[in-house]
Formats: structure tokens, sequence, C-alpha cells
């Protein structure tokens, strides 16, 4: 399999990466697994796994509680329907 480079280009491609991504860093996919996925480096599915959850760290401490637990059990549903 054919690398391909981590870099995101834009934050459209983040967007599209991350919706990808977190289904997966719910499913707690390892860094292999994920990279395996992306056909990237291992080292950039710890970043992009780390980027997301920090972007996730920053969104829910701007949340109310309320929108806060309704997003956390939307997620948790969307895994189990997909487990």
């Amino acid at each position: 399999m054919v690398r391909q480079s981590g870099r995101l280009r834009s934050e459209q491609h983040w967007d599209i990466v991350r919706q990808l991504l977190h289904p997966m860093l719910m499913q707690n996919y390892s860094g292999q697994a994920i990279a395996d996925a992306f056909g990237i480096s291992v080292d950039t599915a710890y970043r992009w796994k780390r980027r997301l959850l920090d972007d996730l760290r920053k969104e829910a401490v701007s949340m109310q509680p309320r929108d806060f637990v309704m997003e956390s059990v939307s997620s948790l549903r969307q895994v189990r329907a997909e487990a």
C-alpha cells in the first residue's frame, strides 16, 4: 500500500477527516487501524486523534450541559448501531 501525505490542506479537508475519524475514536480504534483505514502513517494517525480530542474538549467546554449530554448520547447510539 502506498502511504498518502497526512497533511491537511484546509479546514474543509479536516472536517471530512473528522467526520470519518470520530466514530473510529469512539470505537477505540488503534493508531495502526486508523492509519490503515486512511492510508497514512501511524504517527499521522496519532496526530489526528490528538487534534480531534483537543477539538472535542474545546467544544465540550463551550457547550451547555444539556447539549453536551444530548450529543454524547447521539454519538453512543451511532456507535452501538454500527457495532
